[in-house]
Order: C-alpha cells, then sequence, then structure tokens
C-alpha cells in the first residue's frame, strides 16, 4: 500500500483545515487539474464548519522514477 497525500490549511502555524486522498489516485504522469474540498480540523477548532475552510484546485502526479523514468512536468 502507498498510502494517502495529505494537504492542509494552515494559519498562524496552526493547520485548521485538511484534505486527504489516496495516493494511488495520482499516479498518472499526464494529471489533469483537481478541485478539492477542504475540511475544518474539528481537534482544532478554529473553524466551526467545513465550508469554512475552502477549496483549492491542484494537478499533483506521483512518480515512480524507477519504473517511468525522470518526468518534465514543466511541460
Amino acid at each position: 500500500m502507498i498510502g494517502r497525500v495529505y494537504i492542509y490549511l494552515i494559519k498562524d502555524s496552526v493547520p485548521i483545515g485538511y484534505w486527504w486522498a489516496n495516493a494511488t489516485d495520482f499516479i498518472d504522469p499526464s494529471p489533469q487539474y483537481r478541485w478539492c474540498i477542504m475540511k475544518a480540523d474539528k481537534a482544532i477548532g478554529t473553524l466551526k464548519h467545513d465550508h469554512e475552510a475552502g477549496m483549492i484546485q491542484l494537478k499533483l502526479s506521483i512518480n515512480d522514477v524507477a519504473k517511468n523514468g525522470v518526468i518534465n512536468f514543466s511541460t
């Protein structure tokens, strides 16, 4: 198992929101942009509702260099 990818929303060095997905969702060497709906970190309590954490858009690829070689992501 490869694990998960976590993205944190940080305010004043405190993680107030997060988003996660399985790392296997990002093995495409030519990924498309993806919208990620952040969740409020209820353990911290800075944000009361998930919608306050917002959304981000990202393009992410995890590459196995031994299997696929080096990929030029700037193209």
